[in-house]
C-alpha cells in the first residue's frame, strides 16, 4: 500500500482475528480501490495527521500520515515532501502561523470534537475553509478549500455596494428595494430622511408603517404588478400621504429584478418628488386665470380706447376741417374781393391767417396719419424691403430730378410686415435721409442689413445734417424736431409715425447721429416662427 493511504487493508485484517477467505479479501481490495479513487480525486485538501511527541517535556507534533492530490492543488505542496514527517519539519515555522494549525488539530485529535472554520494562513499566503474531525484516536482528518478568491470576490462585492449605496444615497430621488412580499430591503438617504427612520428600521417592515391605508393598498397594486406580471410600472403622478400628515406627490417608476432563470424575486422603485412642481403649476394656473381676467379688461379698456381715438379722428376729419376750410375760403374772398382796397399790412396779415390754416390742415393731416399707424388688422407677409426702397428713393427723384444723391440699396433685405405699412415705414425714413442731405454736397444714402448679436437690423443711413444724441429721446415723440422749419420744413410726425409701425409689429427701432456727420436708423421685426 501506498504511504499517502490513510490505513491498510492488512491491519484491517490483522486486527479482525479471523482468517478470511479469498472472496473476502477481494471485496476488501475493490472497497478500498474504490476509496482511495474517492480519496484521490475529492477537490477539496485532504490531510491526515497523527499527535505524536504529547508529553510533558516535549510539545505535541502533529505526523503527517496521508494526504490526497487536493492538498498539493490546494497549498501548493508535494505531498511526497511531507506525507511521513512532521508538520514542524515539512512546513518550517509553521508554529509561529496565528492560525495555529498544530494546537488545533491536536485538540482535535485528542478530544474529538469536530470545529470547522475559516482562516487565514499567513505561512501560506491563502485563506482556507476547514473541517476538521478525529478519525481514529490521537489523529485529526483535516478537509480544507482554498476560499482566497471567494473571500476577494465577497471583499469587492462589499465595496462594490459601499459604493452603489454611496451613489444612491447621493441621489436625491427616492429609491427603494422590495421583496416578493413588498417587503423593503433597502432605501436611500433620500427615502430615509423623508421617513425619518433608520435602514434597521424600514428593512423587512411594509408600506402599511409608513403610509396611510389607501396609500399603502394603491402602492401594494402597482407592486403587484411588478412582482406578478413582471411589468415595469410607471405611474405619472401617485399622491401619497406619509404618516406626519404631509401631502406629496410623485412620480414613480417600479421596475422587475430578475433571476437568472427570469423569475422575479424582487422591484426597485425610483421615484421624483413633483410636489413643489405641482403647487407651481396650480400657482401658474391661478396666475393665468387671473391675468386672462386682466387681459379682458386690458382689452375691454383698449377697444373702448380705439373707439375714442374713431370718434377723435371722425372730429379732426370732419368737425375741424370745415371750420378750417370755410376760414381760409373765407380769408381768399376777402383778398379777391377786396384786396385793392386794403393796405399792404392789411394784405400781410391776410396772407399770415392762409399760412396758419394751412398749417393747421397739416398738422390736422398729420394726426390722422399718426392715429391711422396704429389702428387696423395687421395683414404679415414676407415683403421685400429692397424694393420698397428702391422705389422710394425713385419717387424722390422724379420730385426733385436736379438733386444728385448717390444712393446704394442692399438687394434681397426681407422684412416680414404688413406691407402697407412697411411701405409707410420706408417712405418715411428715406424721405427723411432725402431731406437732411439737402444742404450736403457729395450726398450719400445708404439701406442695407445689419446682423448683430443674433438679430437682424434694416438700417437707413445718411451723411446729412446728423443730431445730437443728447436730444435723441425727441426723435420718435409726435411734432417735436430738431431743426428749425426755416432749415428743413417739416411738422415732426415722421418718425413717430414710423416708431409706432415697428411697435405694432413687436419690433424695436433706434437711432444714432452726429451733428454734421449724418444719421442713421435702424430697426428690427420679428422673424415668423418654424413650423
Amino acid at each position: 500500500m501506498s504511504r499517502h493511504d490513510t490505513g491498510t487493508t492488512a491491519r484491517a485484517i490483522a486486527n479482525d482475528g479471523d482468517k478470511p477467505g479469498v472472496a473476502d479479501v477481494h471485496a476488501l481490495a475493490e472497497s478500498e480501490r474504490r476509496y482511495r479513487a474517492l480519496f484521490e480525486n475529492m477537490n477539496a485538501g485532504f490531510v491526515l495527521f497523527e499527535v505524536v511527541d504529547a508529553t510533558p517535556e516535549r510539545p505535541a507534533d502533529l505526523l503527517i500520515v496521508a494526504a490526497n492530490r487536493g492538498f498539493e492543488a490546494t497549498t501548493g505542496i508535494s505531498r511526497d515532501a511531507v506525507v511521513g514527517r512532521r508538520l514542524r519539519e515539512a512546513v518550517p515555522g509553521i508554529e509561529d502561523d496565528p492560525a495555529d494549525w498544530i494546537g488545533t488539530y491536536t485538540r482535535v485529535a485528542l478530544t474529538g470534537v469536530p470545529v470547522s472554520f475559516e482562516q487565514g494562513s499567513a505561512r501560506l499566503g491563502a485563506h482556507y475553509s476547514v473541517s476538521a474531525y478525529q478519525a481514529a484516536p490521537r489523529q485529526c482528518a483535516v478537509t480544507f478549500v482554498d476560499i482566497s478568491e471567494r473571500r476577494r470576490a465577497e471583499a469587492e462585492l462589499r465595496d462594490s455596494e459601499a459604493r452603489l449605496r454611496t451613489i444612491l444615497d447621493g441621489v436625491d430621488a427616492y429609491i427603494y428595494l422590495k421583496d416578493a412580499q413588498g417587503r423593503y430591503l433597502f432605501a436611500n438617504a433620500a427615502v430615509r430622511e423623508l421617513w425619518h427612520a433608520e435602514l434597521a428600521d424600514i428593512v423587512g417592515r411594509g408600506d402599511e408603517l409608513f403610509f396611510d391605508e389607501a396609500t399603502a393598498r394603491n402602492i401594494r397594486r402597482n407592486d403587484q404588478r411588478v412582482l406578478e406580471r413582471g411589468e415595469t410600472v410607471r405611474a405619472e403622478e401617485t399622491n401619497t400621504v406619509a404618516r406626519d400628515g404631509r401631502t406629496r406627490s410623485y412620480i414613480s417608476v417600479k421596475l422587475p429584478l430578475r433571476r437568472a432563470d427570469g423569475s422575479v424575486y424582487a422591484l426597485c422603485g425610483i421615484s421624483t418628488d413633483i410636489t413643489e412642481r405641482i403647487d407651481a403649476e396650480a400657482q401658474i394656473r391661478a396666475l393665468n386665470a387671473g391675468l386672462e381676467q386682466r387681459v379682458a379688461e386690458r382689452t375691454a379698456e383698449l377697444l373702448a380706447a380705439n373707439q375714442e381715438l374713431d370718434a377723435f379722428a371722425y372730429a379732426v376729419s370732419h368737425d375741424l376741417r370745415a371750420p378750417l376750410r370755410a376760414m381760409r375760403g373765407f380769408a381768399a374772398i376777402l383778398k379777391e374781393e377786396h384786396g385793392s382796397a386794403l393796405e399792404y399790412d392789411a394784405l400781410a396779415l391776410l396772407a399770415e391767417i392762409d399760412a396758419a390754416g394751412a398749417r393747421m390742415g397739416a398738422l390736422i393731416e398729420g394726426l390722422l396719419t399718426v392715429s391711422r399707424s396704429t389702428r387696423g388688422e395687421l395683414q404679415r407677409a414676407a415683403v421685400d424691403v429692397s424694393a420698397l426702397a428702391v422705389q422710394a428713393l425713385a419717387q424722390l427723384r422724379h420730385l426733385e430730378p436736379r438733386r444728385t444723391v448717390q444712393c446704394s440699396v442692399e438687394p434681397g433685405i426681407v422684412a416680414y410686415a404688413d406691407a402697407a405699412m412697411l411701405d409707410a415705414l420706408m417712405q418715411n425714413l428715406i424721405g427723411n435721409a432725402w431731406k437732411y442731405t439737402a444742404a450736403t454736397t457729395d450726398a450719400r444714402i445708404r439701406v442695407y442689413l445689419d446682423e448683430r448679436d443674433g438679430r437682424r437690423w434694416i438700417c437707413v443711413a445718411d451723411n446729412g445734417a446728423g443730431f445730437d444724441m443728447r436730444h435723441a429721446h425727441r426723435l420718435f415723440k409726435p411734432f417735436q424736431r430738431l431743426h428749425r422749419a426755416d432749415e428743413f420744413p417739416g411738422l415732426g410726425i415722421g418718425l413717430a409715425t414710423v416708431q409706432r409701425i415697428v411697435q405694432r409689429h413687436g419690433g424695436e427701432i433706434d437711432a444714432h447721429g452726429e451733428p454734421g456727420a449724418g444719421a442713421t436708423l435702424r430697426f428690427t421685426l420679428p422673424t415668423p416662427a418654424a413650423d
